[in-house]
């Protein structure tokens, strides 16, 4: 939620770079609750940059990473290394607010807070979880009638019970959500996110047309966010362009590999999988099923019909065998349907054959 941070000034920094000052006193002095400090170092044609993040006033480091490259041209290493550092000190700002809300009794939470915390249940996927955003949304709304991505937050929760069967789809409910994804951007329509949020309910309500409009107003008011262009790169995918859709999902994971809540990389690889799946490009779907970690039960599916279709012998495979250990009892309906593919046909082959496992 990038409205929330204040930044100091450049000439700012630079005028404070020489004052040797302690974290206490950044607090204290400039009321700061991050210091983003590194270092640039050159050897010969490689250039080392190290950034560093750490929290006011005990200095405890909750991110720092380097970056080493040719020295080709400055220019766009330069654009590239502020991409990247931008994306993972919003994450780390995040996580370490969600860590403060959570030491914070109830009465003294923020609007942002509350916010963040529903954003965490959201992503914990249990019914319970989801119950507990709903509760923190409705809180941060209160608190705030003009924090527009609560509203839109709280349209994606309800989008979840939906698609999870926490509570029964009507009419009213799926109202409600199209009605809080408007007042969010009632409130703020330009607020980048409320747009990303859009484009991803569209897209679970397989409104894949919808959820490209929403994606590339998204995509063009912030092209460097990798949840921004995922989103827009797979309504790209289910209207059939691929070529399209695979580039800015290979920019996402480029910028982003590992999403902020998650340890691996696989959820940027299943969803690069599903486009090579459909541009029919078996091979490099195999290398995507080798580089993650736990296949996740579409691209198990998906490389299973692969590999059956080219009549490969997969079934002594590892990653097979898990995943009939994992899978073999689910609603494939169901599961498939969540798959939010655009080709009915698809659909039914991958269920008749799902059930032949």
């Amino acid at each position: 939620m990038i409205s929330e941070l204040e930044i100091v000034s450049r000439q700012t920094c630079f005028n404070l770079r020489e004052e040797n000052l302690t974290h206490k006193q950044y607090r204290e002095d400039y009321e700061l609750d991050y210091i983003v400090s590194g270092s640039i170092r050159t050897i010969n044609e490689r250039i080392r940059i190290s950034v560093e993040l750490s929290e006011t006033p005990d200095g405890n480091v909750i991110w720092s990473n380097k970056y080493d490259r040719v020295k080709e041209d400055i220019f766009d290493i330069q654009d590239e290394i502020v991409r990247k550092i931008t994306i993972a000190l919003i994450g780390g700002i995040e996580i370490s607010s969600l860590k403060r809300a959570h030491r914070k009794p109830t009465e003294n939470m923020t609007s942002y807070e509350f916010l963040l915390k529903g954003k965490d249940n959201h992503h914990k996927f249990t019914k319970e979880a989801n119950e507990a955003a709903m509760h923190d949304l409705d809180q941060a709304i209160a608190m705030d009638s003009n924090n527009a991505q609560a509203y839109a937050w709280k349209a994606c929760v309800i989008g979840q019970a939906l698609g999870r069967g926490y509570c029964e789809m009507t009419n009213d409910k799926i109202d409600e959500l199209l009605g809080l994804l408007e007042k969010a951007l009632e409130v703020d329509p330009n607020d980048f996110e409320c747009h990303r949020m859009q484009a991803e309910v569209y897209l679970s309500m397989h409104d894949f047309e919808k959820s490209k409009i929403s994606g590339q107003k998204a995509t063009s008011m912030n092209p460097n966010d990798p949840r921004v262009i995922s989103v827009f790169g797979e309504a790209l995918l289910r209207l059939n362009d691929i070529d399209k859709g695979l580039e800015y999902l290979e920019k996402a994971y480029e910028l982003d590999p590992i999403p902020q809540g998650q340890t691996t990389s696989d959820r940027r690889l299943a969803a690069l999988f599903l486009g090579y799946f459909l541009k029919n490009d078996f091979m490099h779907c195999q290398k995507l099923n080798e580089d993650i970690v736990n296949i996740d039960i579409r691209t198990w599916l998906l490389n299973s019909f692969m590999c059956h279709k080219k009549e490969i012998n997969y079934k002594e495979d590892s990653w097979f065998k898990a995943g009939v250990n994992q899978y073999q009892n689910s609603d494939w309906d169901m599961e498939v349907d969540r798959f939010h593919l655009n080709d009915d046909s698809l659909k039914t082959r991958l269920i008749d054959f799902a059930k032949t496992i």
